[in-house]
């Protein structure tokens, strides 16, 4: 795996190349932790490089997106091939996820009011 960072006005843009696995998901997570703790806290990750993805990868973005928000941070995935666009709904992930189609299109989404949430609403009374 291979992780090109790129600093954007909004975002740090993660671009990640080849799997991302339990063989990865170490260094992933390693990655995600120094760059929070360097002062990033919103974070695009491009996936349009990513060759292979399986349950290990999907569990290491769960659980980096929760210590980004803990950070007072985001994180938005971009560039989802097809495959792994169905993983995402499959595991219902794309409803804790921010997903969009290209990285511009996550780097706007920091711009503009939050549109999307992943908190419950309050129960009525």
């Amino acid at each position: 795996m291979i992780i090109n960072e790129r600093q954007e006005k909004n975002a740090l843009v993660l671009s990640i190349e080849g799997r991302l696995d339990a063989g990865t998901a170490a260094a992933y997570t390693s990655t995600i932790s120094a760059l929070i703790t360097s002062g990033s806290n919103n974070f695009v990750v491009d996936l349009g490089n990513l060759h292979f993805l399986n349950s290990s990868g999907l569990s290491v973005l769960v659980s980096t997106l929760h210590m980004v928000n803990n950070a007072g941070g985001d994180m938005k995935i971009a560039n989802l091939k097809p495959e792994m666009k169905s993983m995402f709904a499959m595991a219902r992930l794309n409803t804790m996820f921010e997903i969009h189609e290209t990285t511009e299109k996550a780097l706007a989404a920091f711009k503009q009011a939050p549109a999307f949430s992943r908190k419950l609403a309050a129960p009525l009374a």
